[in-house]
């Protein structure tokens, strides 16, 4: 049976991190929201006051752990994740995330989830010459991966661009 692996129903959805959102919104794509790049400023802009306030570094704001500023980083995370879901509803577009507390705090939520292969996601992280622990950040986004029903897990190589445009005869879950 032919079908696309993201339909039109499939209205909120984890994009793992350098799956390709960016790249097509840079592109003027806009048939979608992506939260990480339609509120990149609001986001900045929050990160910076919780980091000064709290006198810690961006990365320690967003780092997932469970200090005061990351506690406050995921609510206001949260909020701007309500925020864009109503305005996706209201422009009848889909909404992506690729930030995995999100996903983890709102699993039941997500119509699919878009999951690169570890070892896909360790090369395009390199190719941006990351520094930090890509491993431990791949585990992780993994672990909350493992929970979701696995009819909504998109598990591919392939970047957003060529999942949005592409009908398969394959089943969502072994692309």
């Amino acid at each position: 049976m032919r079908q696309s692996l993201i339909s039109p129903n499939d209205r909120i959805i984890f994009g793992h991190p350098t799956i390709g959102k960016s790249f097509l919104k840079n592109k003027g794509d806009n048939r979608f929201i992506s939260l990480d790049d339609d509120y990149a400023s609001e986001i900045n802009k929050m990160v910076k006051e919780i980091a000064d306030k709290n006198k810690v570094t961006n990365s320690q704001v967003k780092n997932g752990g469970n200090e005061i500023w990351n506690k406050e980083y995921n609510e206001e995370m949260q909020k701007l994740f309500n925020t864009a879901k109503q305005r996706a509803e209201n422009e009848n577009k889909t909404l992506f995330t690729s930030n995995t507390n999100l996903l983890k705090n709102n699993l039941s939520s997500f119509d699919k989830i878009i999951n690169l292969t570890d070892e896909e996601f360790e090369k395009r992280i390199a190719e941006r010459g990351a520094k930090y622990d890509v491993k431990q950040w791949k585990e992780q986004i993994n672990e909350v991966i493992s929970k979701a029903n696995t009819s909504k897990v998109i598990t591919t190589n392939k970047y957003l661009s060529d999942l949005l445009n592409q009908p398969t005869e394959i089943k969502p879950n072994e692309v």
